[in-house]
């Protein structure tokens, strides 16, 4: 059964409480795919080592990468890269398609509805919540959509509520 959540990772230390999170995850023999638009492919790859998470473990859909420049020029196993976060279609089509190539229980992680909406506004990522939440539900796959414990995250928090199966807060361990 496919369980579509609200993650908030701590404040002070976000990537840290994701990594622990993404972790986890693989530690349950989950496929994950991460969706960023929040950190660039290569800072996500050298989080997950230091967090001993082995990055095979963890597909990165990356749309931020091309907008500040640092998309790799060869081609990686285990991503894929966007021209931009402003393409919800496309992100969530790439989304979909990620998610029906991995074997067994699939989960996404996109990081952060936060970055989408600086890109977007708010109505476009709830639709595109919704949009992504009713499609991975459709394959039997789990999702998180993570936002930060500010103004702004409680306010996306509080319009993807309804479509949403629960919140886990994550606190960083030190």
């Amino acid at each position: 059964m496919s369980t579509i959540q609200v993650l908030v990772p701590s404040a002070e230390r976000h990537l840290t409480s994701l990594v622990q999170y993404l972790r986890d995850l693989v530690s349950q023999e989950w496929s994950v795919v991460l969706v960023t638009t929040n950190r660039p492919h290569r800072t996500i790859v050298e989080r997950l080592q230091e967090g001993g998470v082995d990055p095979a473990d963890v597909f990165v859909l990356d749309a931020i990468s091309c907008v500040d420049g640092a998309q790799p020029t060869q081609r990686q196993d285990h991503a894929m890269f966007l021209q931009s976060p402003t393409m919800l279609e496309m992100i969530a089509m790439r989304t979909e398609q990620i998610v029906g190539r991995q074997s067994g229980r699939v989960h996404v992680v996109v990081d952060s509805l936060n970055s989408l909406r600086l890109y977007n506004g708010v109505e476009p990522v709830q639709e595109f919540c919704h949009y992504l939440a009713n499609r991975l539900r459709a394959r039997g796959a789990s999702a998180s959509f993570v936002v930060l414990d500010n103004e702004e995250g409680r306010d996306l928090e509080a319009r993807v509520a309804s479509f949403t199966d629960g919140r886990i807060v994550l606190e960083a361990l030190a």
